[in-house]
């Protein structure tokens, strides 16, 4: 409660002026009140581990104020014994993050959209920026994606021959999904400009385009023009595009990298996805045996040295993760290295206990 208290005061108030933007002040609390509500799944994800730890500290905290934890070791029973339901609740809590990042999450993943964008006072409906691959190679870059439309703005389309040379480009052109006469959605370009390269790169054919200049074909269709450009690419996947890595399930991910092996952070979040469960479990080997050795028996000071260790494990995380999405290690070596140098130490410590 402590800790979801504190997030919850800091990120209210850093975008209360976005939710009275947007509200009026009776249907603020419940603006505020819809937005964390639908916050609750990320928060038991990123949380979990460290309040697993303070609870883990306290507990034990708890048991050397009152002096039992010296005849459990005299009567003979282990410190291990002791530790058991611990380990028990954290392997409990391992599985229910996993079932928490890819059941729950994607299934509230348009809720949660909802709720980032109302925090950021972004409009809800739209995706910027956003850069996808269709199974036949062409690359989709719009600079704006109405989700409620089903359109395109200022799209960048780039497909290429069998070596990786150009082909074809159309710039600053909108699309829009949409059936035509025969009843099959297409995509339909409009505006913009569109450019023809030979085998050599070489222009062939530069042209405006108006409205429905061009036709984006859906992947079953036929067509002996060279040119003729089709793709799999539906507007949901626009409009997951999008979305943050982290709102996916591991399939999904696995569908994205398969159009784009090479994309950095989608590596990245995927050999995360394997490797943050683990940390319920390290970082009990870790802070429980640095409160046994330091036979503390205050609460502040052991629910402090298991918020340092929670801290500590979660900095170096994110320096790691920082490092792997600007290429300077790999993808694996970024959610991996954590594990690789918290894992080996909490094992030692863990031995070291005098049970």
């Amino acid at each position: 409660v402590a800790l979801v208290a504190l997030y919850l005061a800091i990120d209210i108030s850093s975008h209360l002026g976005n939710f009275v933007e947007q509200s009026s002040f009776w249907g603020l609390f419940p603006l505020i009140g819809g937005v964390y509500v639908t916050h609750l799944p990320l928060l038991f994800k990123e949380l979990s581990p460290g309040i697993l730890l303070v609870g883990a500290t306290f507990a034990l905290t708890e048991l050397s104020r009152r002096n039992e934890l010296v005849p459990i070791k005299a009567s003979g029973t282990s410190l291990f014994r002791v530790l058991r339901p611990v380990f028990l609740m954290a392997s409990l809590l391992t599985v229910l993050t996993v079932i928490d990042q890819e059941v729950v999450i994607p299934a509230l993943a348009g809720r949660i959209s909802w709720a980032e964008a109302v925090s950021k006072g972004k409009s809800v409906q739209e995706v910027a920026d956003i850069c996808v691959r269709d199974n036949f190679g062409n690359i989709f870059l719009p600079r704006t994606y109405m989700k409620d439309k089903q359109q395109m703005q200022g799209l960048y389309l780039l497909a290429r021959y069998e070596d990786g040379k150009k082909k074809l480009e159309i710039i600053s052109a909108d699309a829009e999904w949409r059936p035509g006469d025969d009843g099959v959605y297409r995509w339909y370009v409009s505006d913009g400009k569109l450019i023809k390269y030979g085998p050599g790169e070489e222009r062939l054919e530069t042209r405006a385009l108006g409205r429905n200049g061009y036709v984006i074909d859906v992947a079953t269709a036929e067509s002996t023009d060279e040119f003729h450009i089709r793709t799999d690419l539906l507007p949901r996947d626009f409009a997951h595009a999008g979305r943050d890595l982290y709102l996916h399930s591991v399939p999904e991910l696995h569908r994205r990298l398969g159009r784009n092996p090479d994309d950095i952070f989608l590596n990245v979040e995927l050999h995360k996805r394997y490797a943050f469960p683990l940390a319920h479990l390290i970082l009990l080997t870790i802070g429980v045996p640095l409160m046994l050795h330091t036979h503390t028996r205050s609460r502040f000071l052991g629910a402090g040295l298991a918020i340092l260790v929670f801290a500590s494990y979660y900095a170096v995380m994110f320096f790691c993760v920082e490092l792997g999405n600007e290429g300077t290690i790999a993808p694996a070596a970024a959610a991996w290295l954590p594990v690789l140098v918290f894992g080996p130490l909490g094992l030692f410590l863990l031995d070291s206990i005098r049970t």
